[in-house]
């Protein structure tokens, strides 16, 4: 039995928490890029170390977090992608890396960081094996309690059912 909590959030809940999260202002206004540009106090910077930020959620959130002043580490298999999408950042470090491969520097990694964000999806690999909760139990989970990193958030869209279906027994 798995010995953690993994909170699975939809792409709405994380979108949700960035609004509450970068969102300086009092006010009730869901335009959330206007809120975030007009903010008039900005938040002591974070330091998030993202695994997924070339995907279609991961790359909205790194690009948020540089836009509000935040420092990103990012692991990702394809560094070239990432900057294609948010470019060249001083705040941005990107690591090539895969979770299906051993990361020998993951506590350099965790080490300082205040947020670790799992954005994984990749569903196809999921079908044969159940990458992503052995990263994530195995390796991430325990660097994290060497490092004394408390805040996690993951979401995991690719393991995702249609509404009314159910997932296959074999993924549990």
């Amino acid at each position: 039995m798995l010995r953690f909590l993994l909170i699975i959030f939809s792409s709405v809940a994380i979108y949700s928490y960035l609004h509450t999260y970068f969102k300086a202002d009092n006010s009730n206004d869901l335009n959330w890029t206007t809120s975030l540009s007009n903010t008039t106090a900005m938040r002591t910077p974070s330091t998030f170390l993202v695994f997924g930020a070339t995907g279609a959620t991961g790359k909205h959130f790194v690009n948020l977090c540089l836009e509000n002043g935040h420092h990103v580490r990012a692991v990702v298999r394809s560094p070239r992608k990432l900057d294609a999408y948010v470019g060249q950042h001083d705040n941005l470090v990107a690591q090539q890396g895969s979770i299906t491969d051993e990361i020998k520097n993951l506590d350099e990694l965790v080490k300082g960081a205040d947020y670790v964000v799992a954005m994984l999806g990749d569903a196809s690999a999921q079908t044969v094996s159940k990458i992503n909760t052995a990263f994530v139990k195995n390796q991430l989970v325990p660097a994290m309690r060497r490092q004394g990193v408390k805040r996690f958030l993951y979401q995991a869209g690719g393991l995702s059912k249609p509404y009314g279906a159910q997932l296959s027994p074999y993924l549990w």
